[in-house]
């Protein structure tokens, strides 16, 4: 994971907010920008993982719904400050990592950069 933060890190720099890995009943932050990390506390990343694992779950499910579309590869989420990227890597398995609204990447760029730090 240190590797993920590392490439993620230098591709977007300061617009990178969060990235965590979670794993069925863990939820593990592994990095978390110092202006977000003053406020949130650990109810508000404990939310984040149910959340997350939330969707996972919901995957397949979209699947069937979406058959045309292919395998679901990512749930991508905007909000006024942030995207945030939710990528299965198995079941109850993944990652989540956010960026500012104003990154210079496209988001597909920022999703290829995601999916190739993972690998």
């Amino acid at each position: 994971m240190t590797e993920i933060n590392g490439r993620l890190r230098e591709e977007i720099g300061e617009d990178l907010r969060v990235v965590a890995r979670f794993d069925g009943d863990v939820c593990s932050f592994q990095y978390l920008r110092e202006d977000l990390s003053t406020r949130l506390d650990e109810d508000d990343l404990d939310l984040v993982h149910q959340c997350v694992v939330f969707d996972v779950l919901e995957g397949p499910y979209f699947e069937r719904v979406f058959a045309t579309a292919g395998g679901h590869e990512a749930t991508i989420r905007q909000f006024e400050h942030a995207y945030i990227f939710e990528i299965p890597t198995g079941h109850h398995h993944g990652v989540l990592v956010s960026v500012d609204r104003g990154v210079d990447e496209s988001l597909p760029a920022v999703f290829d950069l995601c999916r190739a730090a993972i690998q």
